[in-house]
């Protein structure tokens, strides 16, 4: 039992010594929970009517100083576009309004220095193949110029004209409400070990990692860093170390060591109460010996990650108009997150 901590320890030291970075990481996502999980609610589309849309984003999603290069537009899991143009218009903010003054008049919403992303423009959008890839996008918009996000909430406004050919996209969506999707739980992409999730209920958040081996001492880290710590950027390849088809997606703050049972399944029991008027984000990942008496680092494995939002208020929000000159919207913004999935390139 005394092995996991020192072998947790070495692992990242070796990590932070190596100099090295994923080949292919994930792009940021807005919200930042979603960055290389799918946030799973397919409730979004991407009409072929003109329409204009509007997504707030709480400042927590973005370090203090962001630069922005491109804007995607997640596709849902396993979901298709055909071959479509369309006249496109994006406008970003750093805005003061937070989320409980977000209202139905657009401009209102940007702030007093909304810039110009990408001028109007007709696009030919090529056709996307479905893909189970959380970094794919329906499409993506390249900066006019570089826009420099600092420390403030973000929005981003798109502006569309009518497609010519094409037909309705389905989009990746985050959405949550009171209740039973008071907390939402995504899961990252597998890696190399055994499969976490992530559950709450009343006060009680609950990880189980399964596919164990048994009585294997699993080492659970917590932390609230699943993008990107001091240039490390996330999920990042452990191949390097040593560990092929395994990836650290979680930068830890804590983490708690426990056995698995006879069927490999470990499991960690916290009192978290979700808050009220606001949302906190905690993503976990478990470390773990993939054999009975690990012997090298090759032994050891990692589970995906889980990216755990606690609060149904204050992390993003929605408008929609069915017109791309619309001043207020027709749909939004709502009570509670709720906004589409975009990638920052």
């Amino acid at each position: 039992m005394h092995q996991v901590p020192v072998a947790h320890c070495v692992l990242l030291l070796v990590i932070a010594g190596s100099g090295v970075h994923a080949p292919a990481q994930a792009v940021r996502a807005l919200p930042r929970s979603a960055t290389d999980a799918y946030a799973g609610s397919a409730a979004f589309a991407i009409p072929t009517t003109a329409f204009r849309a509007q997504y707030w984003f709480a400042q927590d999603n973005l370090p203090p100083v962001q630069v922005v290069n491109a804007i995607g537009v997640r596709i849902a899991r396993n979901a298709a576009s055909t071959a479509q143009s369309r006249r496109i218009e994006v406008t970003v903010a750093d805005t003061p309004v937070a989320f409980a003054a977000v209202n139905a008049t657009f401009a209102s919403n940007l702030g007093p220095s909304p810039v110009t992303f990408l001028a109007p423009r007709t696009i030919a959008f090529p056709a996307v193949t479905a893909s189970a890839d959380p970094n794919v996008a329906a499409a993506w918009f390249p900066g006019d110029a570089p826009f420099v996000h600092v420390a403030q909430h973000f929005a981003v406004d798109f502006r569309a004209g009518a497609s010519t050919g094409g037909a309705l996209v389905r989009n990746d969506g985050l959405v949550m409400a009171p209740g039973a999707t008071e907390t939402l739980h995504l899961a990252g992409r597998a890696s190399c070990g055994g499969l976490l999730t992530g559950a709450w209920s009343l006060g009680t958040f609950t990880l189980n990692a399964s596919g164990l081996p048994a009585g294997a001492v699993a080492s659970f880290n917590l932390g609230l860093e699943n993008v990107e710590e001091n240039g490390l950027r996330l999920p990042l390849d452990l191949g390097v170390i040593g560990m092929p088809g395994c990836q650290l997606g979680v930068i830890p703050l804590v983490a708690a060591h426990l056995p698995a049972n006879a069927s490999g399944v470990a499991t960690l029991v916290l009192n978290l109460a979700a808050p009220t008027g606001t949302s906190v984000m905690l993503s976990t990942q478990v470390v773990h010996p993939r054999v009975p008496l690990p012997l090298t680092i090759a032994d050891w494995g990692t589970t995906n990650a889980v990216h755990s939002t606690f609060g149904y208020q204050g992390l993003c929000n929605a408008l929609f108009a069915g017109s791309d000159v619309a001043i207020t919207s027709t749909q939004g913004p709502q009570p509670v997150n709720n906004s589409i999935v975009l990638l920052l390139l």
